[in-house]
């Protein structure tokens, strides 16, 4: 029983863990469960307790979880705590999830872990051992089928109601798994993970989806594919089903923006160093795409008037590319980004990504060998300061609300403590004092970080991808170890708890709606 309860303190995060390398791969919300259950058997666990189910699951899902799941001192409202907050009891309880994440992904039974506990045979899908429930009969193949089935028709309840249906008003978080070809997708309210969305057009071999946009207007919003694929997909943010394919004629793309009313779009191939921009009315290009002497990425428009921004990664430098009325580029002109303060770091700065003030006053370059934001007037491009942040600095995003600007620093490892092989931080910088006040870390290899359009938090994804990459506790059907979503609370600057749900591999976009 002691062996028993020091496991189950590790994995609520009070000891150190201790779990051997068969069970790294558990999913946390149900090893605490079997834990929960464990000790359940042991102390004499009785099922005359079983809570009423408000009979929001259909007749033969709940017939399943009754006699399987929500037994006393297990997965109910009594126990749920101890189970890693995992209440299976009923529909609306289930879709809470737990601490470790979302248990059904509705219309994704691939993604869903709660399959992947009851699973006894590795030909329906990934499965863990030992088979839940514990110390009682495995379900058979015909009630693993019906689960199976419940959860790709929608996962809906008795009266036929998805838990997330297609509202308009409905915030939302987006994160591109690059690994997978799939698109993550919270519901903001509820912080749950309420879609899997496959995206590309080729199910045979990866596209990787490097980048989504949204379009000003939050009607829908942008993928863009590095591999394979000569086209980027537009999505509607209503259903979130796909509205246009875009041939841009070859591969190479990764990284897109949109001009602030929303007409054009400039999509970047930073190898072949070329820049597309599209009518996103009728989805064609407004003339010919023009290419660079330098490969180019992470392009910006200016709000105020037609001016296309685009840094060069390896080097100290960025390119401004006017367009016209009709979003044709024209002429490309150079901008120094060093102008008399040198990097940091000696050697070139690798500007990787551009992001405007709110008013077009300023814009901040992140610069990601130097490991500096460098801050610069719009009006002239000069340059105004230069702040030092955490290692390798790729993504930014600005808080009006609060005159902050955070900076998702990816390999950083000289501002956090390095605990179990973890790396990476986001660094905040108080615009007012042009000064670095916290370095956060969120998780291994911060890729993105956006700002909830509600002000109060802002959505990091964690790659945990390069080197000896972070176990996980989930298995999926991709190649790779998974990442992770963790958020900031922009009031405190500290990380919200019992919050880092498991993803795919390489979440490396997020969007917010």
């Amino acid at each position: 029983m002691e062996m028993l309860l020091t496991m189950l303190r590790a994995y609520m995060g009070l000891n150190p863990p201790v779990c051997r390398q068969e069970c790294a791969l558990f999913p946390r919300f149900l090893f605490v469960g079997m834990m929960a259950l464990f000790a359940c058997l042991i102390g004499g666990c009785t099922r005359d307790n079983v809570e009423d189910f408000t009979h929001g699951y259909p007749e033969k899902v709940e017939a399943i979880l009754r006699s399987s799941c929500a037994a006393a001192g297990c997965h109910n409202a009594q126990s749920a705590e101890a189970a890693a907050g995992l209440n299976l009891a009923s529909w609306e309880a289930l879709f809470q999830g737990s601490r470790g994440g979302s248990p059904v992904i509705p219309y994704s039974p691939k993604f869903s872990y709660l399959l992947y506990s009851v699973n006894t045979d590795s030909t329906w899908g990934p499965l863990l051992k030992p088979t839940m429930p514990v110390g009682m009969p495995p379900l058979t193949a015909a009630q693993f089928e019906t689960l199976e089935d419940w959860i790709s028709a929608g996962a809906r309840n008795v009266q036929g109601e998805e838990r997330f249906p297609p509202r308009a008003d409905r915030h939302k978080w987006y994160v591109a798994n690059q690994g997978c070809d799939q698109v993550a997708i919270f519901d903001a309210e509820s912080r749950q993970l309420m879609r899997y969305v496959e995206v590309g057009a080729n199910i045979y071999r990866p596209e990787v989806p490097h980048q989504i946009v949204m379009a000003p207007d939050k009607q829908s919003w942008y993928v863009v594919f590095y591999l394979f694929s000569p086209h980027i997909e537009q999505y509607s943010t209503l259903t979130d089903e796909r509205m246009a394919s875009i041939n841009l004629g070859h591969t190479g793309w990764n990284s897109m923006c949109i001009s602030p009313d929303g007409k054009w779009g400039f999509v970047v191939a930073e190898q072949l160093r070329e820049v597309a921009a599209l009518n996103l009315a009728t989805n064609r290009l407004t003339g010919p795409i023009a290419t660079t002497s330098q490969d180019i990425r992470g392009p910006a428009v200016h709000p105020l008037n037609r001016r296309l921004y685009v840094p060069q990664p390896w080097c100290s430098a960025m390119y401004v590319m006017e367009f016209d009325a009709a979003g044709v580029l024209g002429a490309i002109t150079t901008i120094d980004l060093v102008q008399g303060q040198n990097p940091a770091q000696p050697g070139n700065l690798w500007p990787s990504q551009i992001l405007f003030s709110g008013d077009g006053s300023r814009y901040y370059v992140s610069c990601r060998h130097s490991n500096e934001v460098r801050i610069f007037d719009a009006a002239n491009d000069q340059l105004l300061d230069v702040i030092v942040v955490g290692d390798d600095p790729v993504d930014m995003a600005l808080s009006t609300a609060t005159g902050l600007l955070l900076v998702a620093c990816q390999l950083d490892s000289s501002t956090v403590s390095s605990t179990n092989g973890q790396f990476g931080s986001v660094s905040v910088i108080d615009l007012g004092s042009a000064q670095v006040v916290r370095h956060i870390q969120t998780g291994r290899e911060p890729g993105s970080v956006e700002i909830d359009p509600r002000g109060e938090i802002a959505v990091v994804s964690n790659r945990n991808l390069t080197g000896n990459a972070s176990s996980q506790h989930h298995a999926s059907p991709c190649s790779g170890v998974n990442g992770s979503v963790t958020l900031i609370d922009l009031r405190t600057l500290t990380l919200v708890p019992d919050f880092k749900p498991e993803l795919l591999v390489d979440p490396i976009s997020v969007a917010v709606k």
